[in-house]
């Protein structure tokens, strides 16, 4: 009998290879992960899709990751989300970023699957407090 997943996951990286990994990572740790290679339509399928966390990556063509955030924070429907970047840059830039753009936080990329797990694993666990103030916030 196949368990339920512990959350779902939008994973948005124009790299096939970063996805495949990020997908065969956090698929191992019970996650139901969702791909996209390019930013267009994200907001779309977020509100289709109803993801508990977007990772978005920082560096992608046509519209960074930091800018994805900017268009989606502009629908209160997706305010369910957590959005998170997802980068290889140092902590500092990314941190510089999040506060820049209105991200939830960020995760660094690395070879580490088990380390990915225990992060977004910690980030759903934040998620009901996180988006719960921003809905306030929202509304108020």
């Amino acid at each position: 009998m196949k368990t339920a997943a512990k959350g779902k996951i939008l994973v948005v990286d124009d790299s096939s290879s970063a996805l495949n990994l990020t997908r065969h990572a956090l698929e191992g740790a019970g996650y139901n992960v969702l791909t996209k290679r390019e930013a267009v339509l994200v907001s779309h399928t977020i509100l289709h899709e109803s993801p508990d966390i977007v990772l978005l990556d920082v560096n992608m063509p046509a519209v960074s990751g930091d800018k994805l955030v900017e268009i989606i924070r502009g629908h209160p429907a997706n305010a369910g989300s957590l959005l998170l970047l997802y980068s290889s840059k140092p902590a500092d830039e990314l941190e510089a970023l999040v506060r820049a753009c209105g991200a939830d936080g960020f995760i660094q990329k690395g070879p580490d699957a088990n380390l990915l797990a225990r992060q977004i694993d910690m980030w759903m666990g934040r998620r009901e407090k996180l988006t719960g103030d921003r809905a306030r916030t929202d509304a108020g």
